[in-house]
């Protein structure tokens, strides 16, 4: 269907790359291998909170003439297939093996296999169910195949597919990936933790405060966003008890897709996967999902920050990314912004070059003057630019420098300070840490960070060569319109305006 299919190399890999991808995703292949190591064995604990060694023994029927049935296995697999983007086939075999004198029978009906889109069918299961050793002889092997019906539509499928991370994409997972990436604020702002008379854990994570985050960047994708609750439990090998309830998770539902078939068969199935059922050290149980519904309104006020997030002055300037003497880059040369003859340096330049991206970066701009009496010389350095973070003490900042210059035998130091007027008023200012990553921020460098992604930077940016004069030149340009969708809803619900800016620069 042309209408889904991506004209991208990139995005459709041949099955040995499909079939790596499930190998590589932790979040969804689960494999049984003896031979890795501890790190591996570590990095397989999935991030839905299961365990790759969950015991699947009730999900077949076998006897002891090792006919077995796998049916059970074969529906439990239906939606961690799907989500993984794979497709699901059952798989019937008889076979027979010669090892010497003894003769082995398989006989298996509705095993499950579950293989990247682009895969030959025929040729892995071969590979994944030809279980006589190289040395015995093959008497017998026939196998038939047949395709599991999918839970969605194609077109469900391929929309869901195409959701991007802004918008949450359409897999129920990324939430939790999403909290996971984020600081402890984020995780501590959304759940808590006590303990019942029986000191059994209870765990309440609230998604709530990240409706508005996702429901302009999915509406605007096409999709409508939604809230589910469940809830389960585990007994830990110690015996404790824990009670664990998700309030209120957002996931966008492609418009194509009907809500009952992907909450109540494709999120529950996917879930009851991986949080239901014996895992070794813990049992999960009682996977519940409590509600789902649409959400027709967000909470667009800001959210307070904890007083225990209130940051000291060295956290407060490591968390902006600051540095005492400017921000931005770094390593750029500044030599030509500084005045300087044999008794003084300006740096009124440089000053106000960093004037505003201190400020977007939330920091406080001050301009500092330091005049140098020593034996042999005497010197002024003005107006030189510091950026702190807010809970910072300029004041403090300069008695730590002037203490590393002090050398009292030959030199006296003498300062003052001035806080420099912002750039924009104070109201626009704290307006900036309202905004949210949906809408974009109000910074102009979020967009860039956003179609960092490959594909998506194909899609805006073009690329020309030309010899201009004699010289081989280079012409990238780039149309953000087709993004503009993407932030509009979320920057005027938040309360803002979308504007659109143009701009040129040349790179030597």
């Amino acid at each position: 269907d042309d209408e889904y299919y991506i004209e991208n190399d990139d995005f459709y890999d041949d099955c040995y790359d499909d079939y790596d991808d499930y190998d590589d995703d932790d979040e969804y292949y689960i494999e049984d291998d003896e031979d890795d190591d501890d790190e591996d064995d570590e990095d397989e604990d999935d991030d839905y909170g299961g365990n790759p060694y969950k015991d699947f023994s009730s999900f077949f029927e076998c006897d002891n003439n090792l006919n077995c049935d796998a049916a059970g296995l074969l529906d439990v697999m239906k939606a961690p297939c799907l989500m993984s983007g794979g497709v699901l086939y059952s798989v019937d075999f008889d076979l027979t093996c010669q090892a010497g004198d003894n003769q082995e029978m398989w006989n298996a009906t509705n095993l499950p296999l579950c293989l990247g889109r682009s895969c030959d069918v025929n040729g892995k299961v071969d590979d994944a169910y030809h279980y006589c050793a190289p040395t015995d002889e093959t008497l017998n092997f026939e196998y038939n195949i047949e395709q599991v019906e999918s839970m969605v539509t194609d077109e469900c499928f391929y929309e869901g597919a195409l959701i991007s991370e802004e918008a949450g994409t359409g897999d129920p997972g990324y939430i939790w990936e999403y909290i996971e990436d984020a600081d402890d604020y984020l995780y501590d702002t959304i759940c808590t933790f006590s303990y019942d008379t029986s000191s059994n854990l209870n765990e309440v994570c609230d998604f709530e405060p990240l409706h508005r985050r996702f429901k302009g960047a999915c509406e605007a994708e096409g999709g409508k966003l939604y809230q589910y609750s469940h809830s389960f439990s585990v007994t830990t090998d110690e015996g404790n008890m824990e009670f664990v309830s998700s309030l209120d998770i957002p996931l966008c539902v492609a418009s194509s897709c009907d809500a009952e078939t992907i909450f109540e068969s494709v999120v529950t199935g996917l879930w009851e996967f991986y949080l239901d059922g014996d895992f070794g050290n813990n049992v999960y149980s009682n996977y519940t999902l409590d509600s789902y519904n649409p959400i027709l309104e967000v909470d667009t006020s800001p959210t307070p920050m904890p007083t225990e997030y209130v940051y000291t002055c060295e956290e407060d300037t490591e968390r902006i990314g600051l540095f005492s003497k400017g921000v931005g880059y770094i390593y750029k040369d500044f030599s030509s912004l500084i005045e300087c003859d044999d008794v003084s340096c300006d740096n009124s330049g440089v000053l106000e070059e960093f004037m505003v991206p201190c400020q977007f970066r939330g920091g406080v701009m001050y301009s500092v003057n330091i005049d140098s009496n020593c034996i042999d010389k005497v010197f002024e350095e003005k107006n030189i630019p510091v950026c702190l973070g807010p809970s910072c003490s300029v004041s403090e900042w300069i008695d730590k420098i002037l203490l590393q210059l002090d050398d009292p035998e030959t030199c006296s130091y003498e300062s003052n300070v001035e806080e420099m007027e912002l750039t924009f008023s104070d109201e626009c200012h704290d307006d900036f840490g309202t905004l949210s990553e949906a809408a974009g921020y109000g910074d102009p460098r979020h967009v860039f960070e956003y179609m960092s992604n490959g594909f998506l930077y194909d899609t805006v940016c073009s690329i020309a060569t030309d010899i201009v004069n004699g010289t081989f030149e280079t012409f990238e340009t780039c149309d953000f319109e087709s993004m503009i969708e993407v932030f509009q809803g979320p920057c005027e619900e938040e309360g803002g305006l979308m504007y659109t800016y143009t701009y040129a620069l040349e790179l030597n």
